[in-house]
């Protein structure tokens, strides 16, 4: 996992504190969040100009705002990925030793295996960041759909899963099915109103209309609206009463 990839699944878990987050997620982030108030500091500096360094100020405040949360949420993972509870990230608060304490848990690699907080998220499939990607992708709206893999609900459009960080693969529902004879039928027509062939793998019964386009039933010659015939050579077919 890199740095860009570490601070998408952070982001996109900002308050997510169940499952479990591997040492280099944590120490990338924490890397980042280092780093920015050093370089906009060293920035404000260089510029000379009082009015850029307190904007840098500004922004390394705000940053530091909305990284509460999913910093409480990364470390509260991390520390399920080594088989401490989350509470114990509480630790901080006693001085010297409870910062020693931290530490060496978000230093320790992952239990092996699958631990009570979940999988192991480094024996899961590494993240891929699709070109083109902006941060608003992080933020995706939608209706939640389930993880592949640990089953856990996700929202629709998201690229990995918050609970076991596996890769949630895009899928795009199609509309029409084509059939041998090159036309394109709803996904709901169990056959093909132009040749009659059976749509592969299909569980509706029935097709629609070569006429009017309504549907008639399996097992049906004529079409109860139009009065075309679903047989003979009027360009129409024969529902098969058997849909296996």
């Amino acid at each position: 996992m890199n740095m860009k990839q570490a601070g998408v699944h952070v982001f996109q878990n900002f308050a997510n504190f169940n499952g479990r987050a591997r040492r280099s997620e944590y120490w990338y982030f924490q890397l980042f969040n280092w780093a920015l108030p050093i370089v906009l500091f060293l920035l404000g500096l260089l510029s000379q100009v009082g009015a850029i360094l307190v904007l840098a100020w500004v922004i390394t405040f705000l940053y530091g705002l909305v990284c509460i949360i999913p910093g409480l949420a990364l470390t509260c993972r991390r520390l399920h990925d080594v088989g401490k509870p989350g509470s114990y990230m509480f630790f901080w608060l006693l001085p010297i030793a409870g910062e020693i304490l931290m530490l060496v848990w978000t230093l320790q690699d992952s239990d092996p295996g699958e631990n009570r907080y979940g999988k192991n998220p480094k024996e899961e499939p590494a993240q891929v960041i699709p070109s083109g990607w902006n941060f608003g992708d992080v933020f995706l709206k939608g209706e939640k759909k389930s993880c592949p893999r640990c089953g856990a609900a996700v929202k629709a459009g998201a690229k990995f899963c918050g609970s076991c960080g596996a890769v949630i693969p895009e899928t795009k529902e199609a509309k029409n099915w084509v059939c041998e004879c090159g036309k394109k039928n709803p996904m709901d027509s169990a056959f093909c109103p132009a040749c009659g062939r059976k749509k592969p793998g299909g569980t509706a019964e029935f097709a629609y209309c070569a006429k009017c386009g309504k549907k008639i039933p399996a097992g049906k010659t004529i079409c109860d609206d139009c009065a075309h015939s679903a047989t003979g050579d009027h360009g129409g077919f024969t529902p098969p009463s058997d849909l296996d």
